[in-house]
């Protein structure tokens, strides 16, 4: 098994919070800023918002955000987007290539551990 399936399975194995923080980690290394994925509450609309009319016109016709979702990020167009599976939106594949290709662990000693892994013969020839 690579170096790149075993970090693909570690990921696939990971609570929904701890595979957020990671696929933020790994948004933020990458330069992907703009995908981040958010707790959906007070906090973020606080962050993003300066007064519930503000946001409220944000959503007018947005049919992709509710409040009662977990998670929110905003889209390719500014556009508010909600979900209570995050997962749908992170792909585990990027995450897991990045990594191996840039020796990359997000603070995750699991990983870390994977990529400090000699690999045999066998997995270089994959």
């Amino acid at each position: 098994m690579t170096k790149r399936d075993k970090i693909y399975d570690y990921l696939e194995g990971l609570s929904r919070n701890d595979l957020v923080a990671i696929y933020n980690q790994y948004c933020e290394e990458a330069n992907y800023t703009d995908d981040l994925i958010e707790d959906n509450g007070q906090g973020f609309i606080e962050t993003y918002y300066s007064d519930v009319w503000s946001l409220a016109c944000q959503l007018d016709g947005n049919n992709n955000y509710s409040i009662r979702d977990d998670y929110v990020r905003f889209d390719g167009l500014g556009n508010l987007e909600s979900t209570d599976t995050p997962e749908d939106w992170i792909d585990l594949d990027e995450i897991a290539e990045y990594s191996v290709e840039n020796d990359e662990y997000f603070g995750d000693t699991e990983i870390k551990e994977i990529l400090e892994e000699e690999e045999s013969d066998d997995e270089e020839d994959e």
